[in-house]
C-alpha cells in the first residue's frame, strides 16, 4: 500500500492530499490490467466518481470519427473533470498497449462542489488559463528534470525515471548538446526489440531537445508543442539552463490537445488515404476551439501548424521529379503569417533549382489534389504552386523580384509586397529567393513610396455618419467585406512596417510590436491597430464557424444588420481606430 500511496502523492490532484488521506485511499484502490486493444471505457459509460489512473502503459481516447484524439500516459488521469462532476464519459477509450490501471474513488474533497474556494482569477477555464499572464505561467506546471549522460544504459535511465516518477529524461551529449527520451519512446524501442536495454540511451534520444524559456505562458508552450508535434518541452532559465519539463497533459485539456494529436496522425500517415483520414478532424477541432472562446490569434497558429504538416506530408507522399537539389515549398498569405481563419484556403508557391518546369508543375498539381482530398481548399484566385506564376526556378524568381522592384505601378509593388513578405518555407532544404528579397526592399525608394501610398489609402469601410459601407449590387449586395475592410488595412500596414524594419517574420500582431519597438509607430497606435485587428478576426472567425456548421461556404462577407449591437459597436470602433492611425501616419510621412 505504501508504494501506491507514494505513486499517488507524485501526481495532482492527489498530491494536494495529506499523507493520512493518501494511505486511506490506497487501501480502497482497485487495480485492473488490460491487454493492448481492450476497450476500457464505452461512450456514455457513467464515471461513478471513480478516477481512471494509468500506472503502466498507455490509453487512447477515440473521437467520433474513430481517430485518436488524446493519449493518457503513466500518472495521468482519464477525463478528471468528467469524474469530478459525476458525468458520463463522452469518448470511448482503449488500451494502446498492455496497461495497468488504478481505479481511484475520488474523495469528497476532490469532487465538484467540494473543491476548496479559489480566487476569481483562478476560476478561469483551461483555455483561458493557457493565455492568461497571471494564471498561465509555464513554470507553474513544469515537472522536475533529471539528466543522464548519453552513454548511460537504457536500463539505468528507465529505472531512474520510474523511481522519480517522471515520463521523460534529458540526455546530455559529450558536445554539450541536450536531448530528450520519453517513457513511451523507451517502451517502443525496447519492447519491440529494436534496441537492447544495455544500449546507450544516446542512441535513441531525440536531439536537440525542444526548449522554452521560464518566462513563457502555458499557451506558448502548447503552441510550440503543436508546431513541433511533440508532447514534452524542456523549460530553461534565462541562461539556457534546464530547470524543468512541461508536458502537454499538464497544459491542455483533451479538447485542446486535438490539434496535436491530429498533427501526430498526419505525420505517421504512410499512404494518401491515411493522410486523408488523419486530416478529418482538422476542421472540427478548429471549430471547437473557436466555439470555446480560445483567443483567435492562437487558434490561427494552431491551424497553421497542422495545415503545414498536412502539406509537408502530401509532398512526401507524392513522388517528386528527379533533381539534384530539393525544391522549396512555401505557403503564402495568412497561412504564412500563421493567422488563417477557419475558412481560409491554402496559398502555395514552389521554388526549384534545376530540371524540367513541366515536371514541377505536374508534381505540384498532384500534391495539391491530395491536399484538396484532405478537406483543405486551395486558392480560388490562382495563388497555387501548380500555377506557373507561382512555380518558378530560383533564377526565374530572382528575375521576377528584380522586375517588381523596378516597377512604378501599384500592381507590381503590391504583388512584390504580398508575395515576398507573406511567404514562408514549409519544406525543402534550400533558402528561397523570396525570403532573401526582404532585406533589399527598403533600399528601393520607388517601390517603398508606391507601397506607402497604397498602404495608407486602404481605409476601412466607414460611412459618413454611422453605418458601414456595404456592397450595393451583385451577389454580396448589402454585405460588408470584413476581410477587405477590417483585416487587410491592418495586415497591409503591418507588412509595410515589417519591410521597413527588414524583418517580415511572424504574424500581423508581432509585426506591429516590432514596428512600435523600432519607433515607426507609437505604442498607442500599435495598441489601437492590434485591438482592431483582433476584433475583426474574432467576429469574422465566429461568422465563418456559423457558416461551416450550417453547411455553407465560409466567406469574408457578412450582413451588418445581422450583427448584435455589441459586435456592431466593436467593429465601428475598430474601423475608426484604423482610420485614425492611417491619418496620423499619412501626416507624418508627408512631412518626410
Amino acid at each position: 500500500m505504501k508504494e501506491i500511496a507514494d505513486f499517488l502523492e507524485a501526481y495532482p490532484p492527489f498530491s494536494d492530499l495529506d499523507r493520512e488521506e493518501l494511505e486511506q485511499l490506497a487501501v480502497v484502490i482497485d487495480a485492473k490490467y488490460h491487454l493492448a486493444g481492450d476497450l476500457v471505457v464505452e461512450v456514455g459509460q457513467p464515471s461513478l466518481g471513480v478516477a481512471v489512473m494509468v500506472r503502466v502503459g498507455r490509453l487512447e481516447v477515440i473521437g467520433p470519427a474513430g481517430t485518436v484524439v488524446d493519449e493518457v500516459d503513466p500518472g495521468d488521469l482519464l477525463a478528471l473533470e468528467t469524474v469530478r462532476a459525476g458525468r458520463q464519459y463522452a469518448h470511448a477509450v482503449k488500451a494502446a498497449e498492455d496497461t495497468l490501471l488504478y481505479l481511484v474513488p475520488l474523495p469528497d474533497t476532490l469532487r465538484e462542489g467540494n473543491l476548496a474556494p479559489v480566487s476569481t482569477s483562478s476560476q478561469l477555464t483551461r483555455p483561458e488559463r493557457l493565455f492568461d499572464a497571471a494564471q498561465g505561467k509555464v513554470t507553474d506546471s513544469m515537472r522536475p528534470v533529471i539528466i543522464h549522460p548519453a552513454n548511460t544504459s537504457i536500463a539505468d535511465v528507465a529505472t531512474a525515471m520510474t523511481a522519480s516518477r517522471t515520463s521523460c529524461s534529458l540526455v546530455s551529449a559529450p558536445d554539450g548538446g541536450l536531448g530528450v527520451i520519453t517513457d513511451s519512446e523507451l517502451r517502443r524501442q525496447v519492447a519491440t526489440g529494436k534496441v537492447p536495454v544495455t544500449a546507450a540511451v544516446g542512441t535513441i534520444a531525440s536531439f536537440p531537445a525542444r526548449t522554452i524559456t521560464c518566462d513563457a505562458l502555458l499557451g506558448d508552450a502548447y503552441l510550440a508543442m503543436v508546431e513541433a508535434s511533440i508532447h514534452h518541452l524542456v523549460v530553461v532559465d534565462l541562461q539556457s539552463r534546464p530547470v524543468g519539463v512541461v508536458r502537454v497533459v499538464d497544459v491542455a485539456s483533451a479538447e485542446l490537445r486535438d490539434p496535436l494529436v491530429v498533427r501526430g496522425a498526419v505525420e505517421r500517415a504512410q499512404t494518401p488515404d491515411e493522410l486523408v483520414e488523419a486530416s478529418a478532424l482538422v476542421s472540427p477541432s478548429i471549430i471547437e476551439l473557436v466555439t470555446r472562446g480560445l483567443p483567435i490569434e492562437y487558434i490561427g497558429r494552431l491551424q497553421s501548424g497542422v495545415v503545414g504538416a498536412i502539406l509537408r506530408r502530401a509532398v512526401a507522399l507524392v513522388p517528386a521529379p528527379q533533381a539534384s537539389r530539393e525544391a522549396t515549398w512555401l505557403v503564402q498569405g495568412s497561412l504564412a503569417r500563421r493567422e488563417p481563419l477557419p475558412g481560409s484556403d491554402v496559398d502555395t508557391a514552389l521554388c526549384w533549382y534545376d530540371g524540367d518546369p513541366g515536371d514541377y508543375l505536374a508534381h505540384a498539381s498532384r500534391v495539391l489534389r491530395l491536399v484538396e482530398r484532405t478537406g483543405l481548399a486551395t486558392c480560388d484566385r490562382g495563388a497555387n504552386a501548380d500555377n506557373s506564376l507561382f512555380n518558378r526556378s530560383e533564377d526565374q524568381w530572382r528575375q521576377a523580384v528584380a522586375s517588381w522592384f523596378d516597377n512604378d505601378e501599384e500592381a507590381g509593388a503590391l504583388a512584390l509586397a504580398s508575395i515576398v513578405a507573406d511567404s514562408r518555407p514549409v519544406c525543402g532544404g534550400q533558402a528561397s529567393p523570396l525570403v532573401d528579397a526582404v532585406s533589399e526592399a527598403v533600399s528601393h525608394e520607388l517601390f517603398m513610396a508606391v507601397l506607402t501610398r497604397h498602404t495608407l489609402t486602404r481605409r476601412p469601410p466607414l460611412g459618413f455618419v454611422r453605418d458601414f459601407v456595404v456592397h450595393q449590387s451583385g451577389e454580396h449586395r448589402g454585405h460588408l467585406d470584413l476581410k477587405k475592410g477590417g483585416l487587410v488595412p491592418v495586415s497591409s500596414l503591418a507588412r509595410w512596417l515589417a519591410l521597413r524594419a527588414g524583418d517580415v517574420t511572424g504574424s500581423t500582431l508581432e509585426r506591429l510590436d516590432r514596428g512600435a519597438a523600432a519607433g515607426l509607430i507609437t505604442d498607442d497606435e500599435r495598441d489601437m491597430l492590434a485591438g482592431a485587428y483582433k476584433v475583426s478576426l474574432t467576429v469574422l472567425a465566429e461568422h465563418q464557424v456559423r457558416a461551416i456548421k450550417a453547411g455553407e461556404k465560409p466567406t469574408g462577407f457578412l450582413r451588418p444588420d445581422r450583427l448584435d449591437p455589441l459586435e456592431r459597436r466593436q467593429l465601428r470602433e475598430a474601423f475608426r481606430a484604423i482610420d485614425a492611425v492611417q491619418s496620423a501616419l499619412t501626416a507624418r510621412t508627408s512631412r518626410v
